[in-house]
């Protein structure tokens, strides 16, 4: 099965969905790299489809007007991201979601296979943002699988959940690291409205806390 790409903002369930620019690079060998163009959409979804490393055209907004053709309500295929690093971008603006990824609608898979996936060094700066490394909501599907989940950041006045942000999705975490994020209000690393029950799952040293000030409880983390 062809490996598949990540890239910010990721899946949407809208037919309106706007997809944000950035840059995937997979840790495993791949076996394409494609450069899209601003707004192909034909291109993208092909690219997406094919795996490999994707380049987006910076500041460029990528418009999905319709579901993709077997892919359900989703404006791109099935986004599973295996061995797959998703790192240094950037939001900025109030109330930005999931500088790393945003799942805001579909099925996000990030599992590890043959190394570890790792979600690191996204920044989403502005008041009340949501999710420095993942923001999933309610509509979404998400799994997190043998990943790390660092050093991302959620800054500015009243900003959560520098690791993960999940709005009413049943989040499956397993075999996962998620350490050293920050947020400006608590918690640093896992805020979430409904119960999670992550499994072989380390989440510590993040700041101001790790899930201390999360709405719902985290299963093994509180503080």
């Amino acid at each position: 099965m062809p490996q598949r790409p990540a890239v910010r903002n990721l899946v949407r369930s809208l037919a309106s969905a706007a997809l944000a620019a950035a840059a995937v690079t997979f840790l495993a060998a791949v076996p394409a790299h494609a450069a899209v163009t601003c707004n192909d959409i034909v291109a993208l979804k092909a690219a997406v489809s094919a795996g490999g490393t994707v380049d987006l055209v910076p500041y460029c907004v990528y418009v999905l007007t319709a579901p993709t053709v077997g892919g359900g309500v989703d404006g791109l295929p099935l986004a599973a991201l295996d061995d797959t690093r998703v790192s240094s971008n950037r939001i900025i603006g109030a109330q930005g979601q999931g500088a790393g990824i945003a799942a805001l609608g579909g099925s996000l898979q990030l599992q590890n296979t043959t190394a570890a996936d790792t979600v690191s060094d996204n920044l989403a700066s502005g008041r009340y943002s949501k999710g420095g490394g993942i923001f999933t909501q309610t509509g979404a599907t998400a799994s997190v699988t043998g990943a790390t989940i660092t050093r991302n950041k959620a800054t500015g006045t009243g900003s959560q959940g520098g690791g993960l942000y999940n709005i009413g999705v049943a989040v499956t975490i397993t075999g996962t690291s998620i350490t050293a994020n920050r947020a400006q209000t608590a918690p640093g690393g896992v805020w979430t409205s409904v119960p999670l029950a992550p499994t072989t799952t380390t989440i510590t040293g993040n700041t101001p806390t790790n899930c201390a000030g999360s709405p719902a409880a985290v299963t093994g983390c509180a503080t």
